[in-house]
């Protein structure tokens, strides 16, 4: 007998239990400050439904309550109705919040909801995803399940590099998006040029650097060459000529392998030696023209288009890789007045990154900033350049203006959301924490609560991933009196010797939620910072990425639709 299925009436049942509440045993609550709402649920059913709600349940089988203040409340809405029913109407969302649903269901262990929504971005709203380049690439490339949009992507860039390599966001690609571009067999860039764009990138992920390459010593070509270690093994070397082999590649060979660098002299003065080393096969180049047969004769215009009789065939529908004569090359098609995407040295701070610090830093990297501002945002992606919503103003430096306690209550009393940072002698750590209070100037020591303030470590070049770890016990947040400096629970404050540069750290869940630092112990610093984090004015200009800017103003001044021949 052929099985009836009521799936219907059944998902009307389970959408009537979630609006009665009848049974409901614990409380998920989302969203933050005057944006935040509870919805009353059934741990059964995030159990079965959620892996991510099954781990929690699982660990603590009589939670009452989920707090997830990252996800918004109209999301949620979404992901509960999908919970209990299993359905989700896309015609009433905007794009955005799709994407947001996205990054959610992957958080809660949606899988194939994960699966579906890529899916549909990139059939339905592909357009979108190319206008908001930037920003979607970035957190594509942060979780493994985006597979569909990191090639989405990957085919772009690898078509035109230069969307990224000339870009002023390149310095702070993530290492997994450009490794799975350099992977590329058909990458359309000269391979010197793929060299000169990885030894930038490697460059500009590491600390004090020196930007004078005859002045590096040992440890800093030892640096480069851990940072690049997933990256060197993909360059085509013998595609590289002769004459940039001596001036842009010799210059690094401390950071290749000796059998490596020795086959590639042998080869640049015997070409026909057979050599040790793994030779990558030649980059396959995207012929600039098409077939004749491909090359249409009258180009549609939307003035012609309304003369054609309605008896006309239908046009045919090119092919993504069959591009209109009337846009090739398309770098010809782009007017000479149209500027040219900013190259930024590895030293030199971009625009945004100026007008983001009030003052200078020796310690922050540009990458840091965005990092911060989001924590304190408590966003789940860093911010871009282009939304940044905050200015670091400097209000002391230690090496400038002393170290002692006194010195620190002098210059940041009574100044509320300030951020310490500071550099480990030795080890190099970057650590630091936030404090959205005043530090009082009073004699005596006492505890300020908030729920706001967290400590972190920001990556180098020995780090790969920066941690944060947010207050615990909102109760011993922040210590203060006039005789300490910067004091974060009982798990990281300054010692309180006048002239001492010595802090001390320990991690003993008192506090804080997780470990910042494998060392607990007294340390000393190079040097430390501290910053009053201001909000940014509303007619400040935003800052565009050039990769954005560059494909708005193209459509613009071309007033076509042809987006996706361009990427």
């Amino acid at each position: 007998m052929v099985d009836v299925k009521f799936l219907e009436s059944f998902s009307n049942h389970f959408a009537q239990l979630l609006e009665s509440e009848y049974g409901c045993d614990v409380i998920i609550e989302v969203g933050i400050h005057q944006n935040k709402q509870s919805f009353r649920s059934h741990k059964l059913i995030l159990y079965q439904r959620s892996s991510f709600f099954r781990e929690k349940l699982t660990n603590n089988n009589s939670i009452k309550k989920i707090v997830l203040p990252h996800i918004s409340v109209d999301t949620f809405k979404i992901i509960i109705r999908y919970i209990y029913t299993g359905i989700i109407s896309f015609e009433e969302f905007e794009i955005s919040t799709i994407f947001d649903l996205l990054v959610s269901s992957n958080e809660l262990g949606f899988d194939e909801l994960v699966e579906y929504l890529q899916k549909y971005l990139i059939d339905k709203n592909s357009s979108w995803l190319r206008l908001n380049f930037t920003r979607i690439h970035n957190i594509s490339f942060k979780f493994d399940n985006f597979k569909h949009l990191q090639n989405f992507y990957t085919d772009i860039l690898a078509k035109h590099p230069n969307l990224i390599f000339d870009s002023n966001v390149f310095d702070s690609f993530q290492e997994n998006a450009l490794v799975t571009l350099l992977k590329r067999d058909d990458l359309q860039a000269e391979e010197s040029i793929i060299w000169d764009k990885v030894i930038q990138w490697g460059k500009a992920q590491i600390p004090d650097l020196p930007s004078d390459i005859k002045l590096w010593s040992y440890e800093n070509f030892l640096a480069l060459k851990s940072t690049l270690h997933n990256c060197l093994p993909l360059i085509r070397y013998f595609q590289i000529p002769g004459k940039d082999i001596l001036e842009k590649v010799k210059p690094y060979r401390r950071i290749l392998e000796p059998d490596l660098w020795e086959n590639i002299t042998e080869r640049f003065i015997f070409p026909d030696v057979p050599v040790n080393s793994i030779i990558l096969p030649a980059r396959k180049k995207i012929p600039d023209s098409l077939p004749s047969r491909l090359v249409p004769t009258i180009v549609v215009t939307k003035t012609v288009r309304k003369k054609i009789p309605d008896s006309l065939p239908s046009p045919t529908i090119v092919a993504t890789k069959a591009v209109p004569s009337a846009i090739l090359p398309v770098r010809e098609k782009i007017p000479d007045s149209l500027p040219s995407p900013t190259i930024v040295a590895t030293k030199a701070l971009p625009s945004a990154w100026r007008s983001s610090i009030i003052g200078t830093t020796e310690i922050l990297f540009k990458r840091h900033l965005l990092e911060i501002s989001s924590w304190i945002d408590r966003q789940p992606d860093p911010y871009t350049f282009e939304n940044i919503p905050y200015n670091f103003k400097l209000l002391l430096r230690g090496s400038d203006n002393g170290f002692s306690s006194k010195h620190f209550h002098t210059l940041c009393d009574n100044i509320p959301n300030t951020v310490i940072v500071m550099k480990i002698d030795g080890t190099g750590e970057i650590i630091g924490g936030y404090n959205p209070l005043i530090w009082p100037s009073d004699s005596s020591f006492k505890w300020l609560n908030t729920e706001d303030s967290f400590i972190f470590t920001l990556r180098n070049q020995n780090l790969s991933t920066s941690i944060i770890s947010r207050v615990d016990n909102c109760n011993m947040a922040i210590g203060s009196s006039s005789s300490h400096g910067p004091y974060f629970g009982n798990n990281f404050y300054k010692i309180t010797a006048p002239k001492s540069k010595k802090w001390f750290y320990r991690y003993d869940h008192e506090s804080y939620s997780f470990p910042i630092r494998k060392n607990h112990e007294s340390f000393t610093i190079v040097d430390y910072e501290v910053f009053q984090v201001l909000k940014k004015h509303s007619d400040e200009t935003e800052i565009e990425t050039d990769i954005n800017s560059n494909v708005l103003r193209f459509l613009e001044i071309n007033q076509m639709g042809y987006v996706e021949e361009f990427f």
